[in-house]
């Protein structure tokens, strides 16, 4: 009897145990984020004429108010040198407004202005009808499973990260890329 390696129910996920890297979490969402994300961009670029960096920091000053700077960067999860970067386009656009703290000189704020919320309330709906495209490939049940394990994994990636991220080297982006720590005799380093 011959069996059909795609009727094989597997008993581990090829995620939770990666034999290459096609399997490796990361690069998975990687790729669905490339393809699915390809419509936003399109849109938020060719038709609104924002980055989706700029999106991401417009979105969060709608939605969340005004905020610094810094809390900013914090809420889309960006370096602050980049957020600081996407604000200076996204008052060059006229779309947000930076202003210093009536109580602190040396601190600002950062909001929407009208422009700015204009645009928001004409470009997500429009992003959320694609996000309803790709979520309609899932069942109701698989959208809260799916919902409830990325809530699950960002938390993780959040202690792993608190807990320091249990590898040693770091990259030094700012001297070209990478710094490579290779054991004597490697092939590489030999």
């Amino acid at each position: 009897m011959q069996i059909n390696p795609s009727e094989v129910v597997a008993t581990t996920s090829r995620l939770a145990e990666p034999a290459e890297h096609d399997d490796l979490l990361n690069y998975r969402l990687k790729v669905l984020l490339s393809i699915a994300g390809a419509p936003a961009i399109r849109l938020c670029e060719g038709g609104f004429g924002i980055t989706r960096q700029e999106w991401r920091v417009l979105a969060a000053l709608v939605e969340s108010g005004a905020m610094s700077p810094s809390r900013l960067a914090e809420r889309v999860q960006l370096e602050r040198a980049v957020v600081s970067r996407r604000v200076t386009a996204l008052v060059d656009k006229r779309l947000v407004e930076r202003t210093r703290s009536s109580t602190d000189a040396r601190r600002a704020e950062v909001r929407a202005n009208m422009s700015g919320q204009r645009l928001y309330s004409e470009l997500f709906p429009r992003l959320a009808a694609i996000n309803r495209r790709l979520m309609a490939g899932l069942d109701p049940a698989e959208a809260l499973a799916l919902e409830r394990a990325l809530d699950k994994l960002t938390t993780r990636a959040r202690q792993i990260q608190r807990e320091g991220d249990g590898v040693e080297a770091r990259a030094d982006r700012r001297h070209g890329g990478s710094r490579r720590h290779l054991p004597p005799g490697s092939v590489c380093g030999a």
